[in-house]
């Protein structure tokens, strides 16, 4: 099945006689081991072209088949009959499809193992069982279905084994390999990404960029879009200077793949040591830890020295220790070490200590700085580590420097301990294949492999904190009794977690207390405040909001709790803002004190005051992008805002505002439903949805809604619930779902009306105008847009007047009223450059491009199109891009550019199935079948148009049904099949005919502009 389809009898090819019979087993093998019903034969062989007598013929190529198989010896109950359908049960072994499955499968467990060279090795073997395309030479729904989904598992395959090979240092070798990949694969972004990091490990960073370069000119000149975010963060981690080890190691990670860490030095003989114990199995870490090593063993005029810093329980103590025994070796006249949070911490003491254990007798002075001056001659030329644990402070630090460069020092502080000017170290928690290593190596790896759900779930609620997990997988080992989901769901419950996380003297609580008790007051309640918040990061002016305090001085208080990691600052936002990030054990931690230390009045104000600033500003950006088709005052008004100025500044640019605060703005709906304010949660929710529908977060867009929605029924809120149901009319109708679209819009337009809410109600009838003209309801269409149209010029809102203007120009066109048509399109476009709308501006410019495309004006259509693709492109709407893309690539094929235009129907397909938009789909499958028509391939033209057929049937389209069918005619004559050219040709011309009674209902000239925009 892994390229042309064959049975093979030794060296013998079997003949499987015609598509027919060929398919039919093709799809018994696809379903090996399964029983396929005769139903699922008819479908996946014919679709919708069977013949009357298909059941009998079926049953006579099961009979052939059955018989060919047994003549080469085969057992006769290899094809088994069942009630309904049929069971083929070959060997294993027999199925090149199972064989490539099983090494795939192997090399997986392979890799849990570590053992990355051997995994390499299986998915070489698995995909060197490839001949060509898989199913070749197979025709039928199925065959191409599944040839896709094989393809696109093949790819997969490819990357995961290219991972693999750059984990073991192969970049080299993979360089033309990748290039080869790209010129095959022009549209998978990841695969130009592997080949920049495959340049830029091999020391080639000029060509790695041009790599960049060639896929963004590609992309904006063939598409109009720019790179997705991998490409791009290559490119900017590359410009920035990364280290390649670094880079590698980052994409390793999200593959789920690690680098090996590097050998250790050969062992040299030592003196005394004070370094404790290294853990027996140090996990991860291997970036910086080639890092620190590197660090470490340099020489110069001064130490070397290291400083790493990150939250409690980030396993800077372990990860120091650990370094301390990698570079020993290096430091033979000793390794000193010491806790500097211990009782004797202080540097007088802690000198007196080194001084003793580097030989020092006799009594030692009393002065510090004595102390210190005769700790430095003692290390003069001296090749001795120094490793200072968890220090509080640069005072604490410095007299306990060398002086000497023969000597190192490796400094651990929660602090970042700027002064010191040295090199820093930042940890970041464990990535999750560590992680879950670090609790397989304490708990059991059988105990971990069994439960393996489970143990992602504890490594996961540990915040993938070092530490935690420790904790985590003690409690397990001495708990032998208790299975992984028992601590799992444990740690589920966040007021219960930090208590979980305590065994003997390791305490997550307690290691957050040493950071929190030595803030100032001020970083105290900010500490305790931003745990109250449930997004995952901030920007810096809800600290403002949460403590009532100008943004200066929030500022401040936010430089505190950086400095000692209990915030993590991550710069670069879309909107060019820095965002502060606190893990979940510290947002916990600072939760339980917000509880234990502030009363529940400053709580609940506090939060009170971030909800009212994501509404000001959630509004000011919904406005700036002119897309509101309701143009009215929500249900609630913020009482607590930021100072105009900054405000205006934060949504100066609206759609990176939005885009940067997307999650904490989904997050804030879901803390507002908690609490069971409806108003706030209604009001946030339908401030976003513009945004949600430009960038086509549907996700987010259904979830905020619904919440919010039942909230309001349970509250009985119905005046924040009309626009949650009118926006989620507009989603159902974005997916498809035309029926619960309806319902929602009927609905809200009904309590509009009845609460007098005008914007409202225009927004539910141009909703509904819409579904009534796709589903071939002209009437009904007409007379909604036309009311839409009204009350929106009335309200002065001209985001509903353009809709509906231009909904009215769609029902002309596709009636035949051509130069109607073109008045709606114009003035609606006239409208939209006066707003300024955007949105409207290219859904205009798309209508005048297809009324061009209709004539074959194809040097106008192509300017009104390219110049709709150009706005969608600026506002991230991939849906939007491909609606004119579609078109465009219509131009290219007109023009002869069939292989251009056809790649531009890939990416659309693309597109529009990763949105899961079936009108979208259908349209390029039109396109597509029509293009393969042109191009000959009638066998491709007919799957294509067929796929076509089945969604305007499910969508109940009868406009674009008709015109698929239209080809598909054209299609069956040239098949010579004249019978389903005839049942296609007689079902066009029944749609057409119900259409043009249709538009009979419909009366001139209705809604036909006649005043000029001023």
């Amino acid at each position: 099945m892994l390229g042309p389809f064959e049975l093979v009898s030794g060296t013998d090819r079997l003949a499987l006689g015609g598509p027919r019979r060929r398919a039919t087993m093709a799809l018994l093998a696809v379903r090996a081991g399964t029983v396929v019903s005769v139903d699922q034969i008819i479908d996946g062989v014919w679709g919708d072209t069977a013949p009357p007598g298909v059941r009998n013929q079926i049953q006579v190529y099961v009979s052939a088949l059955r018989a060919l198989l047994t003549g080469q010896g085969e057992p006769r109950d290899l094809i088994q009959t069942h009630p309904g359908g049929y069971l083929f049960r070959p060997r294993r072994e027999s199925v090149d499809l199972r064989l490539f499955e099983d090494r795939v499968a192997a090399a997986d467990g392979a890799l849990t193992r570590g053992g990355l060279g051997e995994a390499g090795g299986l998915l070489r073997e698995a995909l060197a069982l490839w001949r060509g395309p898989a199913l070749g030479g197979v025709t039928g729904r199925f065959a191409e279905t599944e040839a896709a989904r094989l393809a696109e598992r093949r790819i997969t395959v490819i990357e995961q084994r290219l991972d693999i090979d750059l984990a073991l240092g192969r970049h080299p070798a993979l360089v033309s390999e990748l290039v080869n990949l790209v010129d095959e694969y022009p549209l998978r972004e990841v695969l130009r990404a592997r080949l920049m990091l495959a340049l830029y490990l091999g020391d080639r960073t000029a060509e790695a960029l041009s790599v960049y370069r060639d896929a963004r000119a590609t992309l904006v000149e063939e598409l109009g879009i720019e790179p997705g975010t991998r490409l791009r963060e290559m490119e900017q981690a590359i410009l920035r200077g990364d280290r390649p080890a670094e880079l590698a190691e980052r994409w390793l990670t999200d593959a789920r793949l690690a680098a090996p860490a590097p050998a250790p030095p050969p062992a040299v003989a030592r003196r005394a040591a004070h370094l404790p114990a290294d853990l027996a199995d140090f996990v991860g870490r291997h970036a910086e830890i080639a890092a620190a090593v590197a660090t470490l063993g340099g020489t110069g005029p001064a130490p070397a020295t290291l400083v790493i810093v990150g939250q409690p329980g980030m396993g800077k103590t372990s990860l120091a220790v650990h370094l301390g025994h990698r570079v020993r070796d290096q430091y033979p006249d000793g390794q000193l070490y010491v806790n500097l949070r211990g009782p004797q911490s202080d540097p007088e003491t802690v000198l007196g200590y080194f001084l003793r254990a580097l030989g020092r007798t006799g009594p030692l002075p009393d002065n510090l700085a004595e102390r210190s001056a005769l700790y430095r001659s003692a290390l003069a030329d001296q090749r001795v580590l120094v490793v200072l644990d968890d220090a509080a402070s640069e005072r604490q630090v410095r007299p306990l420097l060398p002086g000497s460069g023969t000597c190192a020092v490796l400094v651990t502080s929660r602090a970042n301990l700027a002064g010191l000017g040295t090199h820093r170290l930042v940890l970041e928690p464990l990535g999750e294949e560590y992680a879950l290593t670090l609790l397989a190596g304490v708990v059991g790896r059988d105990r971990v492999t069994a439960e393996l759900d489970a143990a992602g779930e504890i490594v996961h609620l540990c915040g993938y904190l070092p530490l935690a997990v420790q904790i985590a997988a003690v409690r397990l080992a001495t708990r032998p009794h208790w299975n992984l989901e028992r601590l799992a769901r444990a740690l589920r419950d966040e007021h219960r977690r930090l208590d979980e996380l305590a065994v003997g003297d390791l305490e997550i609580r307690a290691s957050l207390a040493l950071s929190y008790e030595g803030l100032p007051a001020a970083a105290r309640v900010g500490f305790r405040r931003l745990g109250l918040v449930g997004a995952a990061d901030v920007p810096s002016w809800v600290v403002a909001a949460l403590l009532d305090l100008g943004p200066d001085r929030a500022d401040d208080v936010l430089d505190e709790l950086v400095d000692v990691h209990l915030l993590e600052p991550h710069p670069g936002q879309p909107d060019g803002s820095v965002r502060y990030r606190m893990h979940d054990l510290p947002r916990l931690y600072a939760r339980e004190r917000a509880e234990a230390e502030d009363p529940a009045e400053s709580r609940s104000a506090a939060v009170r005051r971030v909800f009212d600033a994501y509404l000001d500003l959630a509004g000011r950006a919904n406005a700036a992008l002119a897309s509101d088709f309701v143009d009215a005052a929500g249900p609630t008004t913020p009482r607590w805002t930021l100072p105009a100025r900054l405000a205006q500044g934060l949504c100066a640019t609206p759609l990176d505002w939005f885009e940067t605060e997307r999650a904490s703005i989904v997050s804030a709906v879901g803390q507002a439903v908690e609490l069971g304010d409806a108003a706030t949660a209604g009001a946030l929710a339908a401030a976003s949805a513009t945004f949600f529908e430009v960038r086509n977060y549907f996700d987010d867009w259904q979830r905020t809604h619904r919440a919010a929605l039942d909230l309001c029924a349970a509250e009985g809120d119905a005046l924040t619930a009309v626009p949650l149901r009118r926006n989620l009319g507009e989603l159902h109708t974005i997916q498809d779902n035309y029926d619960l679209a309806i319902e929602c819009f009927t609905t809200a337009l009904a309590d509009a009306r009845a609460l007098g809410l005008a914007g409202h109600e225009a927004a539910s009838l141009a909703g509904l105008g819409y579904l009534r003209r796709v589903l071939g309801q002209y009437g009904p269409a007409t007379v909604a847009f036309t009311e839409a149209a009204r009350l929106g010029r009335e309200l002065g809102n001209r985001a509903c007047e353009v809709y509906a203007t231009l909904g009215l120009g769609v029902i002309c066109r596709e009636t035949g009223r051509t130069g109607e048509s073109v008045a709606h399109y114009e003035h609606g476009l006239a409208l939209s450059l006066a707003s300024p709308y955007r949105p409207g501006e290219a859904q205009a410019l798309r209508g005048l491009g297809l009324l061009a495309l209709d004539r074959d004006a194809l040097d106008e259509a192509e300017e009104h199109l390219a110049a709709a693709r150009d706005i969608h492109t600026a506002s991230g709407d991939r849906l939007g891009q491909a609606h004119a893309l579609l078109w465009l690539a219509e131009i290219r094929i007109r023009r002869g550019a069939l292989p251009a235009g056809e790649t531009m129907l890939a990416w659309c397909l693309l597109v529009y199935r990763e949105h899961d938009n079936a009108f979208g789909q259908a349209l390029t499958l039109r396109r597509l079948g029509s293009a393969h028509l042109t191009a000959g391939r009638v066998d491709s033209a007919r799957g294509s148009l067929t796929e076509a057929v089945r969604i305007w049937r499910r969508l109940r389209s009868p406009y674009w049904l008709a015109d698929s069918l239209d080809v598909l005619v054209a299609v069956e004559d040239r098949r010579g099949d004249d019978a389903a050219a005839n049942s296609a040709r007689q079902e066009a011309r029944r749609l057409r005919a119900a259409l043009r009674a249709e538009a009979g209902t419909v009366p001139p000239n209705t809604g036909v502009p006649g005043t000029k925009v001023r």
